[in-house]
């Protein structure tokens, strides 16, 4: 019955794309992803604001396109020069991909599990999957029809466009005595990974969980220090192939100003690590419209 009623969503939502006469492209989503009921729709791109993916059901919410700006002057060398980046609408999962999600992507593919189902600390449904190496996160992606983000898109989903310093805005994670993530101390409630939908008083300015602390997650990126020294302006998709791949956010076991939107790092590409897990994002389909005679 629930499939039925997805279907149903995501037929309404196809039939419902703005269709303009005047011959210009417009934006729809792909097969496979629905629109959640009642969401509202972008006045710019036509989009839903939320989406879910029938392949895991999995929520997604919708970046807008425009302008935001990346890096900090309080950070390491790598994160300077401070720059303006022009990003178009992409999606990006609300949540971390939990070991539920990834469990299923395994029953379909055979894939292999990872080491974190293996330690009973790690393992629960909830918690987010780790030991993921960056090509295994990047199958799951496409199995279910996304992709790993852009350094750029990650860090814009995680701070918006009003240059804070973290998801919730500039207020350290444990300011007066709420902690908004889970990072190295034991006082914000876990010793190791928190359940994915966790920490609601720290969600970014579109509604994603855990962008600080919690796990590491993948990029599509490559990792380069250098890179915003000579990154364009315009959808910025890293530096050819390096050894490291780039991963943002900070995990459970690091200190507090590894929680930054902006800080940096890598780590090698093939390698699973016990702390980097991944989200998941989408470019929304492109669709010519032909004039009308």
């Amino acid at each position: 019955m629930r499939t039925q009623i997805v279907f149903l969503f995501l037929s309404v939502c196809m039939v419902s794309n703005l269709w303009p006469d005047d011959g210009k492209p417009t934006l729809t989503l792909p097969p496979g992803f629905a629109a959640v009921k009642g969401t509202e729709t972008d006045p710019a791109s036509g989009l839903p604001m939320r989406i879910v993916c029938l392949k895991d059901m999995s929520e997604m919410v919708l970046v807008p396109a425009g302008e935001f700006t990346m890096g900090s002057e309080k950070g390491q060398k790598d994160e300077r020069p401070v720059h303006k980046v022009m990003l178009d609408a992409f999606y990006i999962d609300v949540f971390e991909v939990s070991n539920a999600r990834y469990r299923k992507f395994m029953a379909e593919t055979d894939a292999a599990p990872p080491g974190s189902m293996l330690d009973e600390n790690l393992c629960a449904d909830e918690q987010p999957v780790l030991l993921v190496s960056r090509a295994a996160a990047d199958e799951f992606c496409r199995w279910c029809g996304k992709r790993l983000p852009t350094e750029a898109e990650w860090e814009k989903a995680a701070r918006g466009t009003d240059g804070r310093e973290y998801p919730w805005g500039n207020e350290p994670p444990n300011a007066n005595g709420t902690f908004r993530c889970n990072y190295e101390t034991a006082e914000d409630g876990f010793d190791y990974t928190a359940p994915v939908k966790s920490f609601i008083t720290g969600i970014s300015p579109y509604g994603c969980y855990n962008m600080a602390g919690n796990v590491w997650e993948w990029c599509n990126d490559w990792y380069d220090p250098g890179y915003y020294a000579e990154s364009p302006r315009s959808n910025p998709q890293g530096p050819p192939q390096r050894e490291y791949a780039s991963h943002r956010g900070g995990s459970f076991s690091n200190k507090m100003e590894h929680m930054r939107s902006a800080y940096r790092s890598g780590f090698y590409h093939t390698m699973p690590n016990p702390v980097i897990g991944f989200r998941c994002a989408l470019t929304p389909m492109t669709r010519e419209i032909p004039k009308k005679r």
